[in-house]
């Protein structure tokens, strides 16, 4: 479906307990945002301590694929960004996973470097997470929506294990003529 930048998103909030007990896992998003556009893929918070979430988007700014997980009582919090930038208007299939022998990111069936402080966290290390969207994040203030996206997000999965490589390579490789790529 194609989200308008203004008012488009998929609660999950109902999901949010079983997503929060995830230790390892894998989230494949395919993603076609517009130029100098956010795209919030999958986001999960405390929507009571705004300093306590996780969640992996493309900023608009600067076309990273960013994932964080960061908690107030960690002291030091996750926050990777690509190397390489993900180009607008085009398909991609997106992937973050993650397990206690590390963290694979992932664009169009290929592993890319990342930056950023990589403690192989997931879900599970966060508290409080009672809120939880695709294609938009919980603003620092209470009950402000932000980081909507703008652009097709036609597929979502979580996975409760870290997918190998070649598994999101054939994903990639099988499903790219359904998004026109």
């Amino acid at each position: 479906p194609y989200y308008d930048g203004t008012d488009d998103y998929v609660n999950l909030t109902s999901y949010a307990t079983a997503f929060a007990a995830l230790t390892q896992g894998t989230i494949e998003c395919w993603v076609q945002r517009e130029s100098g556009k956010d795209a919030t893929l999958f986001w999960m918070a405390d929507h009571d301590q705004k300093d306590r979430f996780g969640g992996l988007m493309i900023g608009g700014s600067n076309s990273l694929l960013r994932w964080y997980i960061r908690d107030a009582s960690l002291t030091i919090a996750d926050e990777l960004d690509s190397v390489p930038t993900i180009s607008a208007d085009t398909p991609h299939l997106v992937a973050i996973a993650v397990d206690s022998t590390g963290t694979l990111m992932c664009v169009d069936g290929e592993s890319v470097s990342y930056t950023g402080t990589d403690n192989k966290r997931f879900f599970s290390s966060l508290t409080g997470q009672d809120v939880c969207y695709h294609g938009v994040a919980e603003g620092f203030t209470l009950g402000t929506l932000i980081g909507w996206t703008k652009g097709y997000l036609p597929l979502l999965r979580v996975y409760n294990i870290k997918l190998p490589l070649g598994v999101l390579r054939d994903h990639w490789e099988r499903e790219q003529h359904y998004f026109g790529v």
